[in-house]
């Protein structure tokens, strides 16, 4: 009875070893579930909350990350705006600058880096600084 055991352990081992990088491939494979449609219909009802909570930070900043990764960057431009009003944030500001850099405005993109230096200059390393 020992021997059948350790046999049926011996092969339940070697077919896990053969098996892991199956398994670890298909968990590291990245999909695109989520789609361009997906977050077209988030932008909507975020939009909706926004509506009637004008000052919900995190519906604000769940838009720009949205707008921006959807390269609509005239919203996210105006949401960042938005944020900034109610509360100081480095990424809204950051993205906000990314955003009229991307629509062409580099002149407005170019005077926003100082401000945004001055005012989360302890968020910021050196490189940062000099990237900007």
């Amino acid at each position: 009875m020992g021997r059948g055991r350790d046999m049926f352990l011996r092969m339940t081992a070697a077919l896990m070893i053969v098996l892991l990088p199956l398994v670890v491939e298909g968990a590291l494979r990245t999909t695109d579930r989520y789609g361009y449609k997906n977050a077209e219909s988030d932008v909507k009802i975020l939009k909706s909350i926004l509506a009637r909570h004008p000052g919900d930070l995190k519906t604000l900043q769940r838009l720009i990350e949205l707008t921006f990764s959807m390269e609509n960057f005239d919203q996210t431009e105006k949401y960042c705006e938005q944020y900034l009003a109610v509360e100081k944030n480095s990424r809204a500001a950051y993205l906000k600058i990314i955003a009229a850099a991307s629509l062409g405005r580099f002149k407005s993109a170019a005077d926003q880096v100082d401000p945004f230096i001055s005012n989360y200059k302890n968020e910021l390393s050196r490189s940062d600084v000099e990237l900007l």
